[in-house]
């Protein structure tokens, strides 16, 4: 009886873990806070696509912010909403190395949403 009941319960751990692992892989594929660009490295005053997707099913304000080096404030280059379902797309371009950024304020009962900062860097063409 005693075997039985250990296995019992490896199993029950078991499926435990999987049903957490795919649950928090479905949260992360639904929202990121990493900003996609269509290319990190652009020639001088070259658009390029800033994209991505807010966890939120409601439209929200997102600012594109960037800064020239790692230990300077952010600047806001542009904003707008994002869709109901939370896509936002910018279409800067740059006419030098930038770190760049999107920002969403905290308001509707949300939280502010600081994404993860992506290096555009210029080059020669």
């Amino acid at each position: 009886m005693k075997p039985v009941r250990l296995l019992c319960a490896a199993i029950l751990a078991l499926t435990g873990l999987v049903v957490v692992g795919l649950t928090t892989e479905a949260a992360n594929a639904a929202s990121s806070r990493d900003l996609n660009v269509t290319y990190t490295k652009v020639i001088k005053n070259e658009k390029f696509s800033a994209y991505g997707r807010l966890g939120t099913h409601n439209s929200r304000t997102v600012r594109l912010q960037y800064r020239n080096h790692t230990d300077e404030s952010w600047k806001t280059l542009s904003s707008q909403k994002s869709s109901s379902l939370g896509y936002f797309e910018f279409t800067p371009s740059t006419s030098r190395t930038r770190y760049f950024r999107y920002y969403v304020p905290a308001g509707g009962g949300q939280p502010k949403i600081n994404g993860y900062a992506k290096k555009i860097t210029v080059v020669a063409q």
